[in-house]
């Protein structure tokens, strides 16, 4: 976010040419350099997450001081494992695609050539991003209706268990 401290760590380490006119954050600049560049993506990591873990903390430590506490929090993060947060969950979900639905969105959403794409690709490849062990798959394949039932079949089962204790608070 614009002002906050981990944004203006990653400035100073990548300089102010990362940022919009508004002051917020050049996605598209800043992916253009750590995706180009091993160590520019490992010095973002340093400084990025840890202040994610430390941010999911905070926020599951309000969570379970709520009332009433939720029963299910879920965490979007595709990189869990590599931040060193994947103790948080109870259960890890992976939704993943085909490679050419993967390339084909990213481009989408992100503006990206196929070239550019494909990069960011090989560099997830090269860190695991998709081979974590993960507790249950949803394959993203179909249209996006197909996917959400997947997912809230999967929210179904997860909130309302069968049998077995119940859920660590906290988590």
């Amino acid at each position: 976010m614009p002002g906050s401290a981990t944004l203006k760590a990653v400035v100073e380490a990548f300089g102010e040419g990362i940022l919009e006119a508004d002051g917020a954050l050049a996605r598209r600049e800043l992916g253009r350099i750590v995706f180009a560049d091993a160590e520019a993506r490992k010095t973002l990591e340093s400084i990025v997450h840890p202040a994610m873990v430390a941010r999911m903390r905070e926020r599951l430590a309000e969570l379970s001081t709520s009332q009433p506490p939720p029963s299910v929090v879920a965490i979007e993060a595709a990189n869990l494992v590599q931040m060193g947060a994947v103790a948080l969950a109870d259960t890890v979900v992976m939704v993943t695609a085909s490679p050419d639905e993967r390339l084909r969105r990213v481009m989408a959403r992100d503006g990206l050539t196929m070239c550019e794409a494909g990069g960011r690709m090989r560099v997830q490849e090269e860190l695991g991003i998709d081979d974590y062990p993960a507790d249950r798959t949803i394959l993203a394949e179909g249209s996006a209706e197909a996917t959400r039932a997947q997912a809230q079949r999967l929210w179904q089962e997860l909130v309302e268990p069968k049998e077995g204790p119940p859920p660590q608070a906290g988590k």
